[in-house]
């Protein structure tokens, strides 16, 4: 089963003091007129997707606002190698996700309890949920997407498996520096100062000749 969104509890989040929504099998659309509170549970997702955020989406007199949601399903599983890459525990048929913001500017965010960064929230975000409106993010415009997409057509994951397999540890290599010798020149004089200038852009041309030609052989 692919993963859906079971719960979301909301804290404290604009006008919401408390919600908790247990979101049953079969729903497919919030309706309601204007004004009734739509964009404030799009809001708490994206908070939890990793969208960033300030203190003025706490409610006003509140010092904490807390946004957790439930996701279940088994498809959820292709996620574990990312999050224990992330040193954060493997899903089995749930994930948890929560994130809090306090009036002091503090943010902190946990996958199945444990803390972790905003950008990995993010990245595993992109994962679960696919906003699309007006402004906000539509994961078919992604080349990461595109990619994973064209992958999966080609039914290729073994081969772009083997692929990162070698390609992990090529790119932690580093190619050195080619040695650069530059000479500066520094004196009081100010007429000296002048002509050393000089000299030390001819030897820093020089330099850069030589280098190029050493590069090119």
């Amino acid at each position: 089963m692919s993963a859906v969104l079971t719960l979301l509890r909301i804290k404290n989040l604009a006008l919401v003091e408390q919600l908790e929504w247990q979101v049953q099998p079969g729903f497919i659309a919030i309706t309601g007129e204007t004004g009734a509170g739509k964009s404030i549970i799009i809001g708490a997702l994206q908070l939890l997707l990793g969208e960033r955020a300030d203190k003025s989406l706490i409610r006003t007199g509140a010092d904490l606002c807390t946004v957790e949601a439930v996701f279940s399903g088994n498809d959820l599983q292709r996620l574990n190698p990312q999050l224990v890459e992330a040193g954060i525990e493997p899903c089995e048929n749930d994930l948890i996700l929560k994130r809090t913001l306090s009036s002091t500017g503090t943010n902190r965010q946990f996958i199945n309890g444990s803390p972790t960064t905003l950008s990995i929230l993010k990245n595993l975000g992109d994962e679960l949920v696919d906003l699309h409106g007006p402004h906000d993010h539509q994961s078919l415009l992604s080349p990461e997407t595109q990619l994973r997409l064209l992958d999966s057509f080609a039914r290729a994951e073994q081969q772009l498996e083997e692929y990162r397999t070698h390609y992990r540890p090529r790119s932690t290599l580093r190619t050195p520096r080619a040695n650069r010798n530059w000479i500066y020149f520094d004196t009081k004089s100010p007429k000296s100062s002048r002509r050393n200038s000089s000299r030390a852009k001819k030897t820093k041309s020089r330099s850069v000749t030589n280098w190029r030609a050493t590069a090119n052989d």
